[in-house]
């Protein structure tokens, strides 16, 4: 080994073609970005060019590299095909995400160049309650009798093999894949989606005590009014609160155009509601995370979510959480001890579930302190790279 190949940073590299401002806070641009700012990498995320990147300026020391758009196949990016060919000697640690035969063409290639480089992929399923019994990996393998999907079939399941390490957030999806597909066995771990606390402190440099937070309910969404969403049933619950309780919803993020005409129904049905539920819009984080403080409850109903971010933000800022049974929630919930799972689509139900947090003090105060607590122990982005990085060595990689 050269003196020049000792000194070499280890590269971690994303290729995440999608990415956006938006993923730079997210798991596709945090992960490289902790490896670099922990752990010494030179780290890197590979992408199509989709608009402006103003949260790079959060991420000192992650890159950020563009293809162009040139060439293209039914199944396979050969754009990323021919970066791997030509960058996969110096790349230690490549990381993509999704069970797709894009994903596994490139790790396979990338493997079969750098038999040395370890490729780690992060998977995404949905929730088996609300897909049916088994999570929502339906498009992984399908048996339309094709001979072309005969033949992606059987490519996914020859290339997933060269995967060094899998990821899931949800441990009960991952027992059922495991199960179902030997590829995954010892393979396949738990990482959670995060909340970068540095990057909150610098908006919001104190919490406030229960004594100093407000009665609001808060739901933070992208996409509100949407079917996954189901802003429906929350404000359904809402109007069935007792009208002598004196709560707020507030309700942050972009609202689906199609919905306006569900609100105006709603207050025409509710007008006594007009004062008391708050629809923000999209909001800047600064005014995002004074609302997180001064709320106690996170409510979020939605049908279905991956690890949803917002919840980890929640819970560092002592909100309870009220949600449905989304990929995650009992993580996030911990046995209860930082508020409860309500049926989907069940306003009566979840209006129960409301009335007894909100009638008491001591519940609110006990379950948002845990969520806090949960969220600084377990769910910071540094926490979470630490611990990919032990199982990473656990697996084979060597540094």
């Amino acid at each position: 080994m050269t003196e020049s190949t000792k000194n070499r940073k280890e590269t971690f590299v994303t290729i995440f073609l999608c990415f956006e401002n938006v993923h730079v806070m997210k798991e596709p641009g945090q992960i490289g970005y902790r490896f670099s700012k922990l752990f010494g990498f030179d780290s890197e995320v590979v992408s199509y060019k989709n608009g402006e990147y103003m949260n790079l300026k959060y991420t000192p020391g992650l890159r950020l590299s563009f293809m162009k758009k040139s060439i293209n196949f039914k199944f396979i990016d050969l754009n990323c095909i021919r970066y791997v060919i030509k960058n996969a000697s110096r790349i230690n640690v490549l990381h993509m995400q999704h069970f797709k035969l894009d994903t596994l063409a490139v790790g396979f290639v990338y493997k079969i160049i750098n038999p040395k480089g370890f490729f780690f992929v992060r998977l995404n399923f949905g929730p088996s309650d609300y897909f049916g019994l088994q999570p929502d990996i339906q498009s992984w393998f399908k048996n339309d009798g094709r001979f072309r999907t005969k033949i992606k079939n059987f490519l996914q399941k020859k290339f997933a093999r060269y995967v060094d390490l899998w990821s899931e957030e949800d441990i009960e999806s991952s027992n059922f894949v495991t199960r179902k597909y030997s590829f995954f066995r010892d393979k396949l771990i738990e990482v959670h989606n995060g909340v970068d606390i540095d990057f909150i402190k610098k908006y919001c440099s104190s919490l406030k005590n229960f004594g100093e937070k407000e009665n609001i309910i808060l739901c933070s969404v992208a996409r509100v009014g949407s079917f996954q969403k189901a802003t429906d049933v929350l404000l359904d619950t809402f109007a069935l609160l007792p009208k002598d309780i004196n709560w707020e919803l507030h309700i942050a993020g972009a609202i689906e155009k199609d919905f306006n005409i569900f609100i105006n129904y709603y207050f025409s049905k509710n007008p006594e509601l007009k004062s008391k539920v708050h629809f923000h819009g999209m909001l800047n984080k600064k005014d995002l995370y004074e609302l997180y403080n001064r709320s106690k409850i996170f409510c979020l109903l939605s049908r279905y979510e991956s690890f949803p971010n917002v919840l980890p933000e929640a819970m560092y800022f002592n909100n309870s959480l009220i949600v449905t049974n989304f990929d995650g929630a009992k993580i996030m919930v911990d046995s209860n001890k930082s508020g409860c799972i309500v049926v989907r689509d069940d306003p009566q139900q979840t209006v129960k579930v409301l009335i007894k947090y909100i009638s008491n003090d001591k519940l609110l105060e006990e379950t948002g302190s845990h969520a806090h607590d949960f969220a600084v122990n377990n769910l910071g982005w540094d926490k979470i790279a630490k611990d990919l990085l032990g199982e990473m060595e656990t697996h084979g990689y060597q540094r």
